[in-house]
């Protein structure tokens, strides 16, 4: 339930302008799912390592999530829950 959750928060990330509001928006749907801090940053991180500003910014754009960023989202969710 936790990881449906986190990818609900996470599609919320497409929303924002900024690198700075990005994480902001980020956070703030990722922790009114249910997740903690600092899982919640560990998985933002993660998106910022794998998809570069352009690429978030081309998916709010379009609307498609690419399958990519579902499966990073997954593997980071798993990772940082964890710890």
């Amino acid at each position: 339930m936790i990881k449906k959750s986190i990818l609900i928060a996470a599609a919320l990330i497409l929303s924002a302008c900024s690198d700075h509001s990005q994480k902001g928006e980020f956070m703030k749907g990722c922790t009114s799912q249910g997740g903690s801090k600092s899982a919640c940053s560990c998985i933002f991180t993660a998106i910022e390592e794998n998809f570069t500003k352009e690429e978030l910014d081309a998916m709010d754009r379009n609307q498609l999530i690419p399958k990519k960023f579902n499966e990073v989202v997954l593997k980071a969710s798993t990772s940082c829950i964890r710890n």
